[in-house]
Protein backbone atom coordinates (compact mmCIF):
# COMPACT_ATOMS: atom_id res chain seq x y z
CA UNK A 1 0.00 0.00 0.00
CA UNK A 2 1.28 3.48 -0.83
CA UNK A 3 2.42 5.24 2.46
CA UNK A 4 1.29 8.60 1.12
CA UNK A 5 -2.22 7.47 1.20
CA UNK A 6 -5.03 5.54 2.66
CA UNK A 7 -6.18 3.78 -0.56
CA UNK A 8 -4.29 0.71 -1.84
CA UNK A 9 -2.56 1.33 -5.34
CA UNK A 10 -3.03 -0.37 -8.78
CA UNK A 11 -0.96 0.47 -11.68
CA UNK A 12 -2.37 1.17 -15.24
CA UNK A 13 0.21 0.38 -17.96
CA UNK A 14 0.44 1.32 -21.55
CA UNK A 15 3.36 2.36 -23.88
CA UNK A 16 2.01 5.21 -24.51
CA UNK A 17 0.69 7.48 -21.92
CA UNK A 18 -1.61 8.28 -23.43
CA UNK A 19 -2.14 8.47 -27.79
CA UNK A 20 -4.88 11.67 -28.67
CA UNK A 21 -7.34 8.65 -29.85
CA UNK A 22 -7.59 6.88 -25.98
CA UNK A 23 -9.72 9.03 -24.51
CA UNK A 24 -11.58 6.22 -23.06
CA UNK A 25 -8.43 5.13 -21.05
CA UNK A 26 -8.19 8.36 -19.33
CA UNK A 27 -11.74 8.32 -18.43
CA UNK A 28 -11.90 4.41 -17.15
CA UNK A 29 -9.57 5.56 -14.75
CA UNK A 30 -11.23 8.66 -13.40
CA UNK A 31 -13.36 6.59 -12.36
CA UNK A 32 -11.53 4.46 -10.20
CA UNK A 33 -12.55 5.78 -6.76
CA UNK A 34 -11.20 2.85 -4.02
CA UNK A 35 -7.85 2.71 -5.97
CA UNK A 36 -5.37 5.03 -6.10
CA UNK A 37 -4.24 4.64 -9.86
CA UNK A 38 -0.52 4.97 -10.96
CA UNK A 39 0.38 4.95 -14.52
CA UNK A 40 3.51 3.38 -16.33
CA UNK A 41 4.57 3.21 -19.57
CA UNK A 42 7.64 4.22 -21.91
CA UNK A 43 6.97 7.46 -23.46
CA UNK A 44 4.29 10.68 -22.84
CA UNK A 45 1.56 11.15 -25.30
CA UNK A 46 3.15 14.51 -25.68
CA UNK A 47 1.25 15.99 -22.94
CA UNK A 48 -2.31 15.28 -24.33
CA UNK A 49 -3.56 14.32 -21.39
CA UNK A 50 -2.54 15.32 -17.67
CA UNK A 51 -2.00 12.04 -15.90
CA UNK A 52 -1.73 12.46 -12.21
CA UNK A 53 1.03 9.84 -10.95
CA UNK A 54 3.10 8.90 -14.29
CA UNK A 55 5.86 6.68 -14.65
CA UNK A 56 8.04 6.97 -17.46
CA UNK A 57 11.25 5.05 -19.03
CA UNK A 58 13.06 8.33 -19.26
CA UNK A 59 16.05 11.04 -18.10
CA UNK A 60 18.27 12.81 -19.87
CA UNK A 61 17.72 12.39 -23.88
CA UNK A 62 20.46 9.87 -24.73
CA UNK A 63 19.93 7.94 -21.85
CA UNK A 64 16.26 7.95 -22.34
CA UNK A 65 16.40 6.74 -26.04
CA UNK A 66 18.41 4.01 -25.17
CA UNK A 67 16.75 2.77 -22.14
CA UNK A 68 13.18 2.84 -24.06
CA UNK A 69 14.89 1.14 -27.30
CA UNK A 70 16.41 -1.61 -24.66
CA UNK A 71 12.95 -2.06 -23.33
CA UNK A 72 10.86 -2.36 -26.37
CA UNK A 73 13.51 -5.25 -27.20
CA UNK A 74 13.92 -6.94 -24.17
CA UNK A 75 10.83 -6.12 -21.70
CA UNK A 76 12.96 -5.03 -19.10
CA UNK A 77 13.42 -1.80 -17.85
CA UNK A 78 15.36 -1.51 -13.94
CA UNK A 79 13.59 1.97 -13.75
CA UNK A 80 9.95 1.19 -14.25
CA UNK A 81 10.50 -1.82 -11.71
CA UNK A 82 11.86 0.39 -9.65
CA UNK A 83 9.27 3.08 -9.68
CA UNK A 84 6.38 -0.06 -9.28
CA UNK A 85 7.89 -0.97 -6.25
CA UNK A 86 8.20 2.52 -4.91
CA UNK A 87 4.28 2.71 -4.95
CA UNK A 88 3.69 -0.98 -4.11
CA UNK A 89 0.06 -1.74 -6.50
CA UNK A 90 -1.73 -4.40 -5.80
CA UNK A 91 -2.65 -5.11 -9.50
CA UNK A 92 -1.48 -4.64 -12.65
CA UNK A 93 -4.28 -3.44 -15.53
CA UNK A 94 -2.20 -3.60 -19.15
CA UNK A 95 -4.73 -1.88 -21.63
CA UNK A 96 -4.13 -3.61 -25.19
CA UNK A 97 -2.49 -7.24 -25.29
CA UNK A 98 0.77 -6.01 -26.46
CA UNK A 99 1.11 -3.97 -23.38
CA UNK A 100 0.02 -7.40 -21.72
CA UNK A 101 3.19 -9.44 -22.73
CA UNK A 102 5.33 -6.52 -21.62
CA UNK A 103 3.38 -5.77 -18.10
CA UNK A 104 3.75 -9.78 -17.02
CA UNK A 105 7.22 -10.22 -16.15
CA UNK A 106 6.64 -7.34 -14.14
CA UNK A 107 3.73 -8.21 -12.08
CA UNK A 108 5.66 -11.93 -11.27
CA UNK A 109 8.64 -9.89 -10.29
CA UNK A 110 6.36 -7.75 -7.66
CA UNK A 111 4.43 -11.11 -6.82
CA UNK A 112 0.98 -8.90 -7.92
CA UNK A 113 -1.86 -10.09 -10.35
CA UNK A 114 -2.34 -8.90 -13.61
CA UNK A 115 -5.36 -7.78 -15.92
CA UNK A 116 -5.23 -7.32 -19.57
CA UNK A 117 -8.17 -5.10 -21.51
CA UNK A 118 -8.19 -6.49 -25.74
CA UNK A 119 -9.69 -3.68 -27.15
CA UNK A 120 -9.72 -4.76 -30.83
CA UNK A 121 -6.87 -4.73 -33.24
CA UNK A 122 -4.91 -7.32 -30.44
CA UNK A 123 -7.85 -9.71 -30.75
CA UNK A 124 -8.56 -9.72 -34.39
CA UNK A 125 -5.64 -8.90 -36.77
CA UNK A 126 -3.81 -11.96 -37.81
CA UNK A 127 -0.42 -12.93 -36.70
CA UNK A 128 1.12 -12.48 -40.00
CA UNK A 129 -0.31 -8.71 -40.49
CA UNK A 130 1.03 -8.41 -36.93
CA UNK A 131 4.48 -9.51 -37.62
CA UNK A 132 4.87 -7.57 -41.12
CA UNK A 133 3.47 -4.20 -39.31
CA UNK A 134 7.10 -4.12 -38.13
CA UNK A 135 6.80 -3.00 -34.56
CA UNK A 136 8.86 -4.81 -32.11
CA UNK A 137 6.33 -4.45 -29.52
CA UNK A 138 3.80 -6.36 -31.83
CA UNK A 139 6.45 -9.06 -32.73
CA UNK A 140 7.01 -9.28 -29.00
CA UNK A 141 2.98 -9.64 -28.36
CA UNK A 142 3.00 -12.24 -31.06
CA UNK A 143 5.97 -14.64 -30.08
CA UNK A 144 4.70 -14.26 -26.30
CA UNK A 145 1.40 -14.68 -26.59
CA UNK A 146 0.90 -18.54 -25.23
CA UNK A 147 2.43 -17.55 -22.02
CA UNK A 148 0.45 -14.43 -21.45
CA UNK A 149 -2.21 -17.39 -21.99
CA UNK A 150 -0.92 -19.24 -19.19
CA UNK A 151 -0.14 -16.55 -16.65
CA UNK A 152 -2.43 -14.04 -17.45
CA UNK A 153 -4.72 -13.60 -14.35
CA UNK A 154 -7.21 -12.10 -15.92
CA UNK A 155 -8.71 -10.95 -19.82
CA UNK A 156 -11.13 -8.38 -20.01
CA UNK A 157 -12.85 -8.69 -23.49
CA UNK A 158 -14.71 -5.31 -24.34
CA UNK A 159 -17.57 -6.88 -26.33
CA UNK A 160 -18.42 -10.47 -26.17
CA UNK A 161 -17.26 -10.21 -29.55
CA UNK A 162 -13.72 -9.64 -28.77
CA UNK A 163 -14.58 -12.72 -25.88
CA UNK A 164 -15.51 -14.93 -29.00
CA UNK A 165 -12.27 -13.81 -30.32
CA UNK A 166 -10.07 -14.65 -27.72
CA UNK A 167 -11.30 -18.15 -26.96
CA UNK A 168 -10.61 -18.34 -30.85
CA UNK A 169 -6.94 -17.20 -30.47
CA UNK A 170 -6.64 -19.94 -27.07
CA UNK A 171 -7.22 -17.73 -24.36
CA UNK A 172 -8.97 -20.03 -21.30
CA UNK A 173 -12.53 -19.29 -21.44
CA UNK A 174 -12.78 -18.85 -17.51
CA UNK A 175 -10.20 -16.50 -17.26
CA UNK A 176 -12.11 -14.04 -19.95
CA UNK A 177 -14.92 -11.30 -18.42
CA UNK A 178 -16.70 -9.01 -20.63
CA UNK A 179 -16.90 -5.59 -19.20
CA UNK A 180 -17.73 -2.70 -21.31
CA UNK A 181 -15.61 0.59 -20.66
CA UNK A 182 -18.78 3.07 -21.18
CA UNK A 183 -19.24 6.72 -21.34
CA UNK A 184 -19.85 9.64 -18.90
CA UNK A 185 -23.42 10.73 -20.35
CA UNK A 186 -23.26 14.31 -18.47
CA UNK A 187 -20.54 14.95 -20.14
CA UNK A 188 -23.38 15.14 -23.89
CA UNK A 189 -26.08 17.03 -23.64
CA UNK A 190 -28.66 16.53 -26.29
CA UNK A 191 -31.11 18.66 -24.76
CA UNK A 192 -29.00 21.17 -26.72
CA UNK A 193 -28.80 19.68 -30.08
CA UNK A 194 -28.83 21.42 -33.07
CA UNK A 195 -30.13 19.27 -36.06
CA UNK A 196 -30.32 21.03 -39.49
CA UNK A 197 -32.00 18.05 -41.35
CA UNK A 198 -29.19 17.19 -43.69
CA UNK A 199 -25.63 16.67 -41.51
CA UNK A 200 -24.12 13.52 -41.25
CA UNK A 201 -20.80 12.90 -38.94
CA UNK A 202 -18.44 10.11 -39.02
CA UNK A 203 -15.89 9.89 -36.55
CA UNK A 204 -12.67 7.39 -36.95
CA UNK A 205 -8.94 7.36 -37.71
CA UNK A 206 -9.15 6.70 -41.97
CA UNK A 207 -7.92 3.56 -41.97
CA UNK A 208 -9.72 0.57 -43.94
CA UNK A 209 -11.75 -0.63 -41.11
CA UNK A 210 -13.47 2.34 -41.02
CA UNK A 211 -15.43 1.76 -44.29
CA UNK A 212 -15.17 6.23 -44.70
CA UNK A 213 -14.89 5.24 -48.60
CA UNK A 214 -18.26 3.38 -48.71
CA UNK A 215 -19.94 6.36 -47.07
CA UNK A 216 -18.35 9.10 -49.39
CA UNK A 217 -19.53 6.88 -51.95
CA UNK A 218 -23.19 6.85 -50.18
CA UNK A 219 -23.31 10.43 -49.67
CA UNK A 220 -23.24 10.74 -53.87
CA UNK A 221 -26.17 8.67 -53.84
CA UNK A 222 -27.73 10.43 -51.49
CA UNK A 223 -27.06 13.92 -52.99
CA UNK A 224 -29.35 13.33 -55.63
CA UNK A 225 -32.67 13.29 -53.22
CA UNK A 226 -31.25 16.23 -50.77
CA UNK A 227 -28.74 18.40 -52.49
CA UNK A 228 -28.09 20.18 -49.36
CA UNK A 229 -26.78 16.85 -47.79
CA UNK A 230 -23.42 17.27 -45.89
CA UNK A 231 -20.89 15.29 -44.74
CA UNK A 232 -18.28 16.03 -41.38
CA UNK A 233 -15.39 13.62 -41.34
CA UNK A 234 -13.22 14.17 -38.17
CA UNK A 235 -9.89 12.08 -38.13
CA UNK A 236 -7.13 11.74 -39.94
CA UNK A 237 -4.90 8.80 -40.73
CA UNK A 238 -3.17 6.92 -43.50
CA UNK A 239 -6.26 7.19 -46.37
CA UNK A 240 -7.13 10.92 -45.99
CA UNK A 241 -5.19 11.92 -49.38
CA UNK A 242 -7.20 8.87 -51.41
CA UNK A 243 -10.16 9.75 -49.55
CA UNK A 244 -10.21 13.22 -50.53
CA UNK A 245 -9.07 12.24 -54.21
CA UNK A 246 -12.66 9.86 -54.01
CA UNK A 247 -14.68 13.47 -52.69
CA UNK A 248 -13.10 15.05 -55.59
CA UNK A 249 -14.12 12.35 -58.38
CA UNK A 250 -17.12 12.37 -57.06
CA UNK A 251 -17.99 16.04 -57.21
CA UNK A 252 -18.43 16.21 -53.23
CA UNK A 253 -15.78 18.44 -52.12
CA UNK A 254 -18.28 21.18 -51.46
CA UNK A 255 -20.66 19.13 -49.16
CA UNK A 256 -17.72 16.47 -47.92
CA UNK A 257 -15.14 18.21 -45.09
CA UNK A 258 -12.38 16.81 -43.58
CA UNK A 259 -11.65 18.18 -40.41
CA UNK A 260 -8.71 16.11 -39.36
CA UNK A 261 -8.27 15.29 -36.29
CA UNK A 262 -9.76 17.04 -33.12
CA UNK A 263 -9.97 17.32 -29.65
CA UNK A 264 -12.41 15.73 -27.57
CA UNK A 265 -14.63 18.35 -26.50
CA UNK A 266 -14.33 19.67 -30.15
CA UNK A 267 -16.17 16.19 -30.85
CA UNK A 268 -18.57 16.14 -28.88
CA UNK A 269 -19.46 19.93 -30.30
CA UNK A 270 -19.40 18.96 -33.60
CA UNK A 271 -21.78 15.90 -32.58
CA UNK A 272 -24.51 18.33 -30.89
CA UNK A 273 -24.80 19.62 -34.65
CA UNK A 274 -25.20 16.37 -36.16
CA UNK A 275 -28.34 14.88 -38.05
CA UNK A 276 -26.88 11.37 -37.97
CA UNK A 277 -23.73 10.03 -36.59
CA UNK A 278 -22.86 6.63 -39.38
CA UNK A 279 -19.55 4.57 -38.90
CA UNK A 280 -19.71 2.04 -41.78
CA UNK A 281 -16.99 -0.30 -40.61
CA UNK A 282 -15.79 -3.49 -42.33
CA UNK A 283 -13.45 -6.26 -41.33
CA UNK A 284 -9.63 -5.38 -42.80
CA UNK A 285 -8.15 -7.10 -45.27
CA UNK A 286 -5.57 -8.09 -41.68
CA UNK A 287 -8.91 -8.84 -40.00
CA UNK A 288 -8.77 -5.89 -37.84
CA UNK A 289 -12.14 -5.46 -36.33
CA UNK A 290 -13.95 -3.02 -34.24
CA UNK A 291 -14.21 -4.14 -30.75
CA UNK A 292 -17.41 -2.08 -29.79
CA UNK A 293 -17.18 1.18 -30.69
CA UNK A 294 -16.93 3.57 -27.83
CA UNK A 295 -17.67 6.16 -30.55
CA UNK A 296 -21.10 4.86 -31.34
CA UNK A 297 -22.25 5.11 -27.52
CA UNK A 298 -21.02 8.96 -27.80
CA UNK A 299 -22.78 10.14 -30.58
CA UNK A 300 -26.17 7.70 -29.00
CA UNK A 301 -25.33 9.97 -25.74
CA UNK A 302 -25.88 12.99 -27.89
CA UNK A 303 -28.81 12.55 -29.46
CA UNK A 304 -27.78 11.25 -32.64
CA UNK A 305 -29.17 8.31 -34.27
CA UNK A 306 -26.82 6.10 -36.04
CA UNK A 307 -26.13 4.04 -38.37
CA UNK A 308 -23.61 1.42 -37.85
CA UNK A 309 -22.92 -2.22 -39.68
CA UNK A 310 -23.31 -6.08 -38.77
CA UNK A 311 -19.63 -6.22 -37.76
CA UNK A 312 -17.55 -6.75 -34.59
CA UNK A 313 -18.69 -5.56 -31.14
CA UNK A 314 -21.33 -3.01 -33.61
CA UNK A 315 -24.81 -4.93 -32.47
CA UNK A 316 -23.64 -4.83 -28.81
CA UNK A 317 -23.93 -1.17 -28.68
CA UNK A 318 -26.68 -0.33 -31.56
CA UNK A 319 -30.24 -1.80 -31.37
CA UNK A 320 -31.26 -2.13 -34.86
CA UNK A 321 -34.63 -0.16 -35.78
CA UNK A 322 -34.59 1.24 -32.29
CA UNK A 323 -31.44 3.39 -31.94
CA UNK A 324 -30.36 3.16 -35.18
CA UNK A 325 -29.98 0.92 -38.13
CA UNK A 326 -27.31 -2.07 -38.78
CA UNK A 327 -27.08 -2.66 -42.73
CA UNK A 328 -24.11 -5.39 -44.16
CA UNK A 329 -20.78 -4.28 -44.36
CA UNK A 330 -19.68 -2.58 -48.04
CA UNK A 331 -23.62 -2.28 -49.04
CA UNK A 332 -23.57 0.71 -50.47
CA UNK A 333 -27.14 0.42 -51.64
CA UNK A 334 -28.53 -0.75 -48.51
CA UNK A 335 -26.37 2.62 -46.36
CA UNK A 336 -27.79 5.25 -48.97
CA UNK A 337 -32.10 3.58 -47.82
CA UNK A 338 -31.38 3.88 -44.20
CA UNK A 339 -29.62 7.35 -44.41
CA UNK A 340 -32.41 9.12 -46.74
CA UNK A 341 -34.84 7.36 -44.12
CA UNK A 342 -33.36 9.30 -41.41
CA UNK A 343 -32.67 12.52 -43.27
CA UNK A 344 -36.38 12.08 -44.66
CA UNK A 345 -38.06 11.86 -41.34
CA UNK A 346 -37.13 14.11 -38.25
CA UNK A 347 -39.69 12.22 -35.51
CA UNK A 348 -37.81 9.04 -36.45
CA UNK A 349 -34.36 10.78 -35.85
CA UNK A 350 -35.89 12.00 -32.39
CA UNK A 351 -37.96 8.98 -31.25
CA UNK A 352 -34.43 6.82 -32.08
CA UNK A 353 -32.02 9.79 -30.39
CA UNK A 354 -34.17 9.65 -26.80
CA UNK A 355 -34.52 5.89 -27.21
CA UNK A 356 -30.49 5.68 -28.04
CA UNK A 357 -29.58 8.76 -24.62
CA UNK A 358 -31.83 5.96 -22.06
CA UNK A 359 -29.60 3.17 -23.16
CA UNK A 360 -26.56 4.56 -22.63
CA UNK A 361 -28.11 5.88 -18.99
CA UNK A 362 -29.28 2.42 -18.02
CA UNK A 363 -25.98 0.04 -19.84
CA UNK A 364 -22.80 2.22 -20.75
CA UNK A 365 -22.87 4.35 -17.70
CA UNK A 366 -19.13 4.77 -17.18
CA UNK A 367 -19.53 5.52 -13.29
CA UNK A 368 -21.49 2.30 -12.87
CA UNK A 369 -19.13 0.31 -14.79
CA UNK A 370 -16.18 1.89 -13.20
CA UNK A 371 -17.47 0.22 -9.41
CA UNK A 372 -18.29 -3.26 -11.81
CA UNK A 373 -14.45 -2.48 -12.93
CA UNK A 374 -13.57 -1.92 -9.20
CA UNK A 375 -14.96 -5.28 -8.25
CA UNK A 376 -13.42 -7.50 -10.70
CA UNK A 377 -10.45 -5.86 -9.26
CA UNK A 378 -11.15 -6.70 -5.64
CA UNK A 379 -12.03 -10.45 -6.53
CA UNK A 380 -8.80 -10.91 -8.86
CA UNK A 381 -6.64 -9.62 -5.81
CA UNK A 382 -8.35 -11.62 -3.21
CA UNK A 383 -8.36 -14.49 -5.23
CA UNK A 384 -3.97 -14.17 -5.83
CA UNK A 385 -3.92 -13.41 -2.11
CA UNK A 386 -4.96 -16.59 -1.50
CA UNK A 387 -3.44 -18.31 -3.62
CA UNK A 388 -0.08 -16.87 -2.86
CA UNK A 389 -0.80 -17.97 0.87
CA UNK A 390 -1.35 -21.55 -0.52
CA UNK A 391 1.75 -21.59 -2.72
CA UNK A 392 3.69 -20.14 0.67
CA UNK A 393 2.55 -22.62 2.73
CA UNK A 394 3.00 -25.42 -0.12
CA UNK A 395 7.19 -24.58 -0.02
CA UNK A 396 6.97 -24.73 3.38
CA UNK A 397 7.41 -28.41 3.49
Amino acid sequence: MNSTTEKPSIGVFRHTLLPPSETFIAEQTSHITSYEVHYFGRESGKGYFNLPNCHLIQGPSETSTFERTLYTLTGRSKRLLREMKSVSPMLLHAHFGVEGVYALSFARQLRIPMVTTFHGFDATKNYIALIKAGKISWYHFVIKMNMLKRQGDCFIAVSNYIRSRLIQRGFPPDKIIVHYIGIDPDRFTPDNKKDDGHTILTVGRLVEKKGTEYLIKSVHKIKQSVPEVKLDIVGDGPLRSSLEKLTHELGLSKCVIFHGSLTYKQVINIMKRASIFCLPSITARDGDAEGLGLVFLEALASGNPVIGTMHGGIPEAVCDGENGFLVPEKDVSILTKRLNLLLSNPLLRKEMAVKGRKWIECNFDIKKQGAKLEQIYKRIIDSYRIKKIADDKSNEY
